[in-house]
């Protein structure tokens, strides 16, 4: 999923006059964008019917920030995100060939991308330390 092109679909907001889409994911680390958004954020207290939208989350654990974590808020809509036909082309799923994990996996750790990285703390780091066993 590109959030860039996900909620230039799905958020319009009249910007100097002009009815466009947002760009861009929703960094709710910006209190300005939180308080614009907030609809989303208590839909209860928020008539209408919204369509999803990329976030940017508070980075406030260290493996939302390696991950590089990108949300969808729905606001009081329930669907799932494949259950919106307009957002099919912007959705990619990818089967990986189980034959293939141990090459990527591989791979990856040169890269430097390890359980321990992706999840820090002791979830990661036993994972780690089982892969190796």
């Amino acid at each position: 999923m590109n959030p860039n092109k996900f909620n230039n679909k799905t958020t319009l907001v009249k910007i100097n006059g002009e009815i466009q889409g947002i760009k861009k994911p929703i960094d709710l680390r910006i209190k300005k964008e939180r308080d614009f958004w907030e609809y989303y954020l208590n839909p209860m207290k928020h008539q209408g019917t919204y369509s999803p939208i990329c976030i940017l989350p508070p980075h406030k654990d260290q493996r939302l920030k390696n991950q590089e974590a990108t949300f969808t808020l729905h606001g009081e809509c329930i669907y799932s995100l494949d259950g919106f036909e307009s957002l099919n082309n912007l959705l990619h799923q990818i089967f990986i060939p189980y034959k293939y994990l141990k090459n990527i996996r591989k791979e990856l750790k040169k890269k430097g991308i390890i359980p321990s990285f992706i999840y820090p703390g002791l979830d990661g780091l036993c994972q780690e330390l089982k892969e190796e066993a």
